[in-house]
């Protein structure tokens, strides 16, 4: 054979050799490195931008996982690590309580004592009430109270407004929070019944019937289907309930009202309505009466209440160090202090005074 052709036999053997010794040497590294052959995908170092939140893991920062999307823990922007309150049983007096993180929309405390575990919510129905009725009047519409004070049950607690009285719709949200006048609810129910129906002329029960079935909608709406609601003064009906959840919501809704905010931390007034009358109005919260036993600064509002089934009641909001806004929520209380001392106690486990 020629000197060339052997020559070149053995160049191309040698590079076939080195070939095939790289290709055996990549696979041993590939293997050391914890890869198999063809895996391109390269290994991020400690520290790297890798999101851990794609993982969907209750409790890590960005996408909240599953569970908590589901439970309506929050709405995916909050970044704070999942907090529970614990609270000893012996701490409260009151047979339902709740602490509601209004940044999170999550549950951070509860307590229901009670077998169905249903909330009787009482007069903090009128936080409601006034909420719903202000989605059809403007605060300074003037309404004249009329039949529908007939169906005020007569043990309900009353502002003393008459037939003929003229106020404006933000006159009767503040009689509604303060004094916890259910004819003040009844007036501005029946007020904006006749706005939800379109007809000024419909009876007393037409307009109030058609202003509880807006209640009922606007619940569902919500998506606060544990609560259901037959007047809009909160005496009691065994129909009439909510639960702790539901009704730190509503709590929540109120918050971001500025009407009824104007009212709800207003610890007393001189009211004079469109038609001359003066009347002089005091809440019955003391968690906001300065020169109470029971005065806490740091009481946001809201709304008391009590039936004999409901017992005492108190639904209240606090600003904690984080900025966060929390909403205290004491129902079943044995009394009308009791109620405020409980809600005394949540308040420092929200705000992280106790601990």
């Amino acid at each position: 054979m020629h000197k060339y052709f052997k020559n070149g036999a053995r160049r191309t053997a040698a590079a076939l050799a080195a070939l095939l010794i790289a290709a055996l040497l990549g696979t041993m590294l590939q293997g050391c490195l914890g890869k198999e052959p063809g895996d391109t995908t390269s290994t991020a170092d400690p520290g790297s931008s890798h999101n851990p939140a794609t993982s969907g893991t209750p409790g890590t920062s960005g996408t909240p996982g599953a569970s908590e999307t589901a439970n309506g823990t929050t709405d995916g922007t909050d970044t704070e690590p999942q907090r529970q309150i614990e609270i000893p049983a012996n701490a409260i007096d009151a047979a339902q309580a709740i602490i509601y993180d209004t940044t999170a929309r999550r549950t951070l405390f509860s307590h229901n004592g009670v077998i169905d575990g249903k909330v009787y919510p009482a007069s903090t129905t009128k936080l409601f009430t006034a909420w719903v009725a202000l989605q059809y009047l403007a605060p300074d519409d003037v309404i004249t109270a009329g039949d529908e004070l007939s169906l005020v049950a007569k043990d309900a607690s009353i502002a003393y407004i008459r037939r003929g009285h003229k106020l404006t719709a933000a006159m009767l949200v503040e009689a509604m929070l303060l004094p916890s006048g259910g004819d003040a609810a009844y007036v501005i129910a029946a007020a904006a019944g006749r706005k939800i129906r379109g007809n000024e002329d419909i009876s007393a029960t037409a307009a109030i019937s058609a202003f509880v079935g807006e209640m009922n909608s606007r619940l569902a709406a919500l998506g606060l289907n544990g609560t259901h609601f037959c007047n809009p003064d909160g005496y009691h009906d065994p129909q009439h309930y909510t639960t702790l959840e539901d009704i730190a919501k509503i709590g929540a809704l109120a918050l971001e009202n500025e009407t009824i905010m104007k009212y709800a931390r207003l610890a007393s007034d001189r009211v004079v309505y469109a038609s001359g009358q003066t009347n002089n109005w005091k809440n019955t919260n003391e968690l906001i009466q300065p020169d109470s036993l029971y005065y806490r600064a740091d009481a946001i509002g809201l709304k008391t209440g009590s039936t004999d089934e409901a017992g005492y009641c108190v639904l209240t909001a606090t600003r904690g160090n984080d900025g966060r806004i929390y909403i205290i929520g004491v129902f079943g209380a044995s009394t009308g202090n009791a109620r405020f001392a409980d809600a005394g106690v949540l308040i420092d486990y929200a705000t992280g005074k106790r601990s």
